[in-house]
């Protein structure tokens, strides 16, 4: 299970200035056809994303960002 850190208070829609966080969750994807098969479906699914050199960026509904890259061999 994953979990991020959201802040309660509906004024405060970003962390504050100089607080610790992530600037992104990285998922790992296997192979090419995983990465094809993940991007087809946020298409499908009509969620916004960004596919640049290999690498999808996108956010999820709490607005924590995300990007879906290949690795590596």
């Amino acid at each position: 299970m994953v979990a991020f850190n959201i802040w309660a208070r509906d004024e405060l829609k970003e962390p504050p200035l100089g607080a610790a966080g992530l600037e992104h969750f990285t998922v790992v994807l296997p192979t090419q056809e995983d990465f094809a098969g993940v991007a087809r479906r946020l298409e499908d699914a009509h969620v916004p994303s960004l596919q640049t050199d290999g690498a999808l960026d996108l956010s999820d509904p709490e607005g924590n960002r995300l990007r879906m890259v290949l690795a590596k061999d």
